[in-house]
């Protein structure tokens, strides 16, 4: 009864590791740029999206708010 009962907490406890990881993100990731093309602004979301290793778009909208 105690192995049992053992192997099954073992069993819960492993289960959700064998899952099938999703690949993240499945979408690209979009770095809004608030502020018009060839400013430090637009420059350092161009060198941030270069380095991350992920599938990025750089969306310039000159004047964007978060609302």
């Amino acid at each position: 009864m105690r192995i049992s009962r053992q192997l099954a907490i073992v069993i819960c406890l492993l289960l959700p590791a064998t899952a099938a990881a999703e690949d993240f993100p499945t979408k690209p990731i979009r770095l809004i740029v608030p502020f018009p093309p060839g400013g430090p602004n637009d420059i350092i979301a161009r060198v941030i999206g270069q380095r991350m290793s992920l599938r990025t778009q750089i969306l310039r909208a000159v004047g964007a708010a978060i609302e």
